[in-house]
């Protein structure tokens, strides 16, 4: 009866230490193959955004605000370290804006909002490396920037405006993966522009505008 027994239980310790293997073996072959792609989506802020200055008439508008829209990005692994991302943004905002009288004796000021819309169009390289549940990355980010400005009343159209500028963005921030394939991001740029500068190719030695760019989301990962 004890040999049986014996048996038994020296069979069970068998089959454990056969799914134990096999198990570790699954998970050394999962995490020696990264995952190739991460998408990422979510909520931004843009702040700092200069609107287009108009100096030979009586006019005021809030050189810096805030602009809230969305951030998304799609990362490709080129190394284990490496990844190129394709990173596109858009945001949105109205301001307040009046023209003035200053020149006229009787005269009521006409006031209105502008309404503005930014998007940027960008490319680069990211480094990140993974430290148990955090993934910190950095990137260098180039392409282009688009900004838009039109008023809701057609008194206010000298505000209507628009241009397309070379933009830059360097940042970067830190994942956490909740589960194995989902993370949530927080992510932060230096978002540069060159909006309303001068021609090419003599437009970088205008100052470029200077933002910040806040973004959280969550991170597909396959």
């Amino acid at each position: 009866m004890a040999g049986v027994w014996f048996a038994q239980l020296l069979s069970m310790r068998k089959v454990q230490f056969i799914a134990s293997a096999l198990l570790l073996v699954t998970s050394t072959a999962t995490a020696q193959v990264p995952r190739r792609f991460a998408v990422f989506g979510g909520y931004s802020s843009r702040a700092d955004v200069v609107l287009t200055p108009v100096s030979f008439l009586p006019i005021s508008i809030p050189n810096v605000a805030t602009l809230n829209g969305w951030n998304a990005s799609l990362e490709v692994k080129v190394f284990h370290f490496v990844g190129a991302v394709a990173d596109v943004s858009g945001y949105y905002g109205s301001y307040g804006a009046s023209l003035g009288c200053e020149a006229i004796l009787l005269c009521v000021p006409i006031n209105g909002n502008i309404n503005s819309r930014l998007y940027s169009f960008l490319f680069g390289p990211q480094v990140s490396a993974s430290v148990w549940r955090f993934t910190p990355f950095a990137h260098a980010l180039f392409g282009v920037a688009h900004i838009n400005h039109k008023p809701d009343l057609s008194a206010l159209s000298v505000f209507s405006n628009s241009d397309t500028s070379f933009a830059d963005a360097f940042g970067g921030g830190l994942d956490f993966r909740i589960v194995s394939v989902v993370s949530m991001r927080l992510q932060g740029d230096l978002l540069q522009t060159r909006f309303f500068s001068l021609p090419a190719p003599i437009n970088f030695l205008t100052p470029p505008q200077n933002g910040f760019r806040g973004s959280v989301g969550l991170v597909l990962r396959f």
